[in-house]
């Protein structure tokens, strides 16, 4: 018994140690869900990557696995008759796999996300659309407006898919509504329809806070779509045809002169890319040149004039080009602000700048495009209502702005940041995007990052929680 008893003695060791570890993972993170960065000399951290998850509990299943593999056979093993048979045979050893595979067992499962490949994440204000790859589309988050497309108005911090939406090539979300592109050009959109973002005049009832449709319905006004846009209350549709249509009440109204039509844009063409903000449309011509048009009384425009003006009718505004912008290749509109990324790198930005959304170190509005200093080699942009987000060649978040929700992943609710800071800890990331209050990354390796405004779990995981730094979404059970 005592030769029995140091023979197993270094498979009991590392067990416990195993074990050891597992307890030590879950009292700290108390899900299996979390990601952990632990204080106890990264006990557990099997992959060396500084974290604690359900990756490291792989890496020692497989290592056990693997030890267990390597057990002599035969009648050396003498010291080893676990059932007291006084025979020492494969039933030992099977009874040795057994008890460690039960602790095996006891570890967080393997993170797979039920979704499968996730093509966009679009998060609004409070609720978020997610396209499959195979054109399915799932919904989450706030729902008191129908914005999720479930025929109710009951939130979920899970998502669900939409039923009756397939072959979805892009998808859009603001305020309270969402959108969703087929690919054979017709436009479905449900939630709230307020400033008639919907497109469609469907009937209401006579209460106008209840304009709301809770079904994907099928647009008729447009057909054969190119681009559709959502934000804020708004809704951007350009067609084939070159056509560029705006569906949303004016931004400053009253009740007295609020007027329910669809605005044709005159004056856009050869459109490459668009974006919308609050009270103005920005666009990328094919030439590299970006002209905007509608609101300018914080100098949106970049056509370096400024526009303090009561005007309801947006018949009033034209078309103009931003001042000295050539080589543009991607554009992103703010709320009031506007963002260029040019072939060069560089990025630019003007318009309003209330809580450094320019990045000009300063509260100070432009009324022209202004390079960003600090951020070089970019490959994207985006930009969310009062935050800017940068993605540069070697994999690495840039940002800055407001920052209330924790939209800047700096680990701080610091009201704002004036000039461009680094995501510490957020590496490999292949694509970015702006919502309202939060921003989402989605890495090389599939996985998706977000953080910021959380308050109905619409950035996935299944809490409320607002995130101040980077944490993976791990969709699903």
């Amino acid at each position: 018994m005592i030769k029995k008893f140091f023979f197993l003695l270094p498979f009991m060791c590392f067990a416990a140690f195993v074990f050891t570890a597992y307890n030590q993972v879950q009292a700290l993170t108390g899900t299996t869900y979390s990601v952990l960065s632990s204080n106890l000399d990264k006990i557990g951290d099997a992959n060396g990557d500084g974290e604690i998850n359900s990756t490291d509990m792989t890496v020692l299943k497989r290592h056990l696995l693997q030890k267990i593999k390597e057990l002599p056979v035969g009648d050396a093993l003498w010291s080893a008759d676990l059932n007291g048979d006084t025979f020492i045979d494969s039933t030992d050893l099977t009874l040795l796999k057994r008890y460690i595979l039960k602790l095996i067992d006891k570890f967080p499962k393997e993170q797979e996300n039920p979704l499968g490949e996730i093509v966009e994440f679009e998060s609004g204000l409070s609720h978020s659309i997610i396209l499959k790859k195979d054109g399915t589309v799932w919904a989450l988050g706030d729902n008191s407006k129908g914005q999720l497309g479930l025929g109710e108005l009951s939130g979920t911090k899970e998502p669900v898919m939409i039923e009756g939406l397939s072959d979805i090539v892009s998808v859009g979300t603001g305020i309270g509504h969402s959108l969703a592109l087929k690919n054979d050009g017709t436009l479905w959109a449900w939630g709230d329809n307020y400033n008639l973002q919907l497109i469609d005049n469907i009937k209401f009832p006579s209460d106008i806070e209840d304009r709301i449709c809770t079904i994907p319905f099928k647009v008729k006004t447009h057909s054969d779509i190119k681009t559709v846009i959502a934000g804020f209350a708004r809704t951007l549709v350009i067609k084939n045809d070159g056509s560029v249509w705006l569906h949303s009440l004016p931004p400053i109204k009253s009740s007295e002169n609020a007027d329910y039509i669809s605005w044709n844009i005159e004056g856009f063409e050869n459109i490459k890319a668009a974006d919308i903000g609050k009270g103005h449309v920005i666009t990328l011509r094919e030439d590299g040149t970006v002209w905007s048009w509608g609101e300018n009384v914080w100098g949106q425009l970049g056509n370096g004039t400024q526009h303090h003006h009561n005007t309801y009718n947006y018949s009033y505004y034209r078309v103009t080009q931003a001042k000295g912008l050539t080589g543009i290749i991607k554009i992103a509109a703010g709320g009031v602000h506007s963002v260029a990324l040019k072939d060069d790198g560089t990025v630019w930005t003007w318009g309003g700048n209330f809580f450094g959304e320019i990045g000009n170190n300063s509260d100070q509005y432009c009324l022209q495009p202004y390079k960003v200093e600090g951020v070089e080699d970019i490959i994207a942009i985006d930009a969310g209502s009062n935050h800017t987000v940068a993605l540069k060649r070697d994999g690495t978040v840039w940002i800055w702005g407001k920052n209330e929700y924790g939209q800047l992943g700096i680990g701080t609710t610091v009201k704002r940041v004036l000039t461009p800071v680094m995501i510490e800890g957020l590496t490999g990331v292949k694509s970015i995007k702006a919502g309202m209050e939060s921003t989402i990354a989605i890495k090389e390796d599939g996985t998706i990052w977000a953080w910021g405004k959380n308050d109905f779990g619409q950035l996935g995981g299944g809490t409320v929680d607002n995130c101040f730094s980077p944490v993976q979404v791990l969709i699903g059970n």
